[in-house]
């Protein structure tokens, strides 16, 4: 294939390169979000994993099944190659691999005695249903929980940009607000390439929130003390009192 050789976090492609993918069988939308992801533009690991469903939402809609070909064995080969795709363009994190795995799922369970316009309809219904019980409604749950562990004085930690932890900081900080409390600490740690943390810090310093702001290889100091918090998958660090 004409991607093999590439290696992740490339620079964004020229044009001849952008044919030459569409020639080897990548559909836009999947280039699309390939780049975008490799560009920084899609951040947080909920925002990719979306981004993600989405497109293959678009791919399997212009899907047309080949003559002597079954569908599942046939579209479960085309979205390989766009999964290929995409982890040439960004390491295949948390979000990713949901989004990869939910699709070869829902592929391999695909209504045998289905024709084609049925099972594509199917497919994105399915993948619909998913975003809307698994992501937006886990997210819900998210926020009720996380509200109920936070407290005042508390020491956050948090490592890049997660749009949710972002809305449960948030959310947290305005409640003790209202209630007259001081608040508490957040730590944002980040990493290269993408400093996707930058942007949690941003969005949080608009909030009027102070915020500690650090690299991955300086946050043993940080670090005592700390208990983990899973919040569904969105992991946040809570500083022991």
């Amino acid at each position: 294939s004409i991607i093999d050789h590439l290696e992740p976090f490339q620079e964004k492609p020229t044009s001849s390169m952008r044919e030459a993918f569409l020639a080897d069988g990548i559909h836009p939308i999947i280039m699309e979000v390939g780049l975008n992801m490799s560009s920084g533009k899609l951040m947080g690991s909920n925002a990719r994993c979306l981004a993600i469903l989405s497109a293959f939402k678009v791919m399997i809609r212009d899907y047309q099944l080949p003559n002597n070909e079954i569908i599942r064995r046939d579209l479960e080969k085309k979205v390989e190659k766009a999964m290929n795709f995409l982890k040439k363009w960004r390491q295949a994190n948390e979000g990713i691999q949901t989004a990869f795995s939910i699709i070869k799922k829902l592929i391999a369970i695909i209504p045998p005695d289905y024709p084609e316009d049925k099972s594509k309809e199917w497919l994105i219904e399915k993948i619909d249903d998913f975003i809307r019980i698994k992501i937006y409604g886990a997210q819900e749950e998210i926020l009720v929980h996380g509200l109920k562990l936070i407290e005042e004085g508390d020491t956050i930690l948090t490592f890049a940009r997660s749009h949710i932890v972002e809305t449960l900081l948030v959310k947290a900080w305005r409640q003790m607000e209202q209630e007259g409390k001081k608040g508490f600490n957040i730590i944002v740690v980040d990493n290269p390439p993408y400093y996707e943390g930058r942007g949690m810090v941003e969005r949080l310093s608009q909030q009027g929130i102070e915020i500690t702001y650090t690299c991955l290889l300086y946050t043993s100091d940080a670090a005592d003390d700390l208990l983990c918090v899973d919040l569904g998958g969105r992991r946040i660090i809570k500083k022991k009192k």
